[in-house]
């Protein structure tokens, strides 16, 4: 027979304030912000783009029908 063992315990948790925590400057977090983002330099990704858009576009075309009456209405 095989013995089961009970769950190991957790201690509490507690909220941590955040009046403790150092603030960042705001020239540091725009800089922050552009560094961790930088632009796709991948053919590729342009290339999905431009696909993502011409089938936004060919949605929207299909579903003028239904979309062009509701608008015109609401106008």
């Amino acid at each position: 027979m095989i013995a089961a063992s009970p769950p190991p315990q957790r201690p509490p948790v507690t909220p941590v304030s955040d009046d403790h925590l150092p603030e960042r400057d705001a020239a540091a977090a725009e800089a922050a912000d552009e560094t961790e983002m930088p632009l796709p330099s991948d053919p590729r990704t342009f290339f999905l783009g431009g696909l993502f858009a011409l089938g936004v576009f060919a949605v929207l075309y299909v579903a003028s029908a239904i979309i062009l009456p509701v608008v015109l209405a609401f106008v």
